[in-house]
């Protein structure tokens, strides 16, 4: 094997032993916490396309600092800088309004009956909530970071009518390919085109997340809680993966090929997460994330240009891209 997959063996072994050994530890962590009432921890598991080092890192230093809440001793020393979130008032469920619609006019694509408005009505609390997160990301995104690349985003979903799962074509302006990816990642949609369309059916990859990457917050929380947590980790979840997908799309563009697969993401900027508390005035819940987690997308979005010459070029590469 060559030296890049025996160093891959070797990350996933690590993590592997690291969480052996984690087991007793938390354990007894939650043992004692429970005892004098500060509540349970939960946090994220390690993901094995990352450098071990990133978890080991994170879970020791959230563990000591949780420790130090219940032994009579010094409280330890920081080696691992991480953001720390309180939940200090309860908050009532986002409630959605009836006049919200997607930006930009239908292509004239024949969709089906079911509206937005109604798909959006059927879903649950959950999935409500955090689609308005989602959207909150994606309007900020389009409105003042992507503002410059509008049209190349509309122009290149609009020549982008067919399945793109598995096919490769030739790159464009890096900010649409980005920003389009990103768009059918959580939104499960295969087809470009239809991003411009009304909403044909849920956003199955916002649910995938949901059901697979959510925390799982301890017992007793209130739903409200759970939601908030929820929400805050997805937000960073939402700007870590188009910070990818930009860096993606910008090596694309140096070698003019774009494979378009659905599961292109290796997870780098997403940022580990633990979640402690009883959600009561007295002990509110608290959300300790990994920093250093490099989400802005300014100095990369500056260096792009946006002039006609720009434009002229990004539509003559979509027109070489055909079926």
């Amino acid at each position: 094997m060559r030296d890049q997959e025996l160093g891959w063996i070797d990350n996933v072994a690590q993590l592997i032993l690291f969480e052996d050994r984690m087991i007793p530890v938390k354990f007894d962590l939650n043992r004692r916490r429970k005892a004098v009432g500060l509540g349970e921890v939960a946090m994220s598991s390690a993901d094995w396309r990352r450098v071990q080092a990133d978890y080991t890192g994170f879970v020791s230093q959230v563990i000591n600092e949780l420790q130090a809440e219940t032994l009579p001793s010094q409280s330890c020393l920081r080696y691992v800088s991480f953001d720390l979130v309180s939940r200090r008032t309860p908050r009532v469920p986002p409630t959605r309004t009836g006049n919200k619609t997607r930006r930009g006019k239908p292509l004239g694509i024949l969709i089906d009956q079911l509206s937005s408005r109604d798909i959006k009505n059927s879903w649950d609390a959950q999935i409500a909530s955090s689609y308005l997160v989602y959207s909150a990301t994606r309007r900020y995104l389009w409105r003042h970071l992507l503002f410059k690349h509008q049209r190349c985003i509309s122009s290149a979903a609009k020549h982008l009518w067919w399945h793109m799962e598995g096919e490769k074509t030739g790159a464009f302006c890096p900010v649409a390919l980005a920003f389009l990816r990103w768009r059918m990642y959580w939104e499960a949609c295969g087809v470009p085109r239809y991003l411009l369309a009304p909403m044909r059916k849920d956003p199955y990859g916002l649910i995938t997340w949901y059901a697979a990457h959510a925390p799982v917050c301890p017992a007793g929380w209130t739903p409200e809680a759970e939601h908030w947590v929820a929400n805050h980790v997805l937000g960073r979840s939402c700007f870590g993966s188009f910070r990818e997908y930009l860096d993606l799309a910008m090596k694309d563009a140096k070698r003019d090929a774009v494979e378009w697969h659905s599961k292109a993401l290796t997870g780098v900027f997403e940022s580990y997460w633990a979640v402690t508390g009883c959600d009561s005035p007295s002990r509110p819940v608290r959300i300790y994330q990994q920093s250093g987690v490099p989400f802005d997308c300014s100095g990369i979005l500056a260096s792009i240009q946006s002039n006609p010459s720009h434009r002229a070029e990004h539509a003559a590469r979509l027109a070489k891209i055909c079926r």
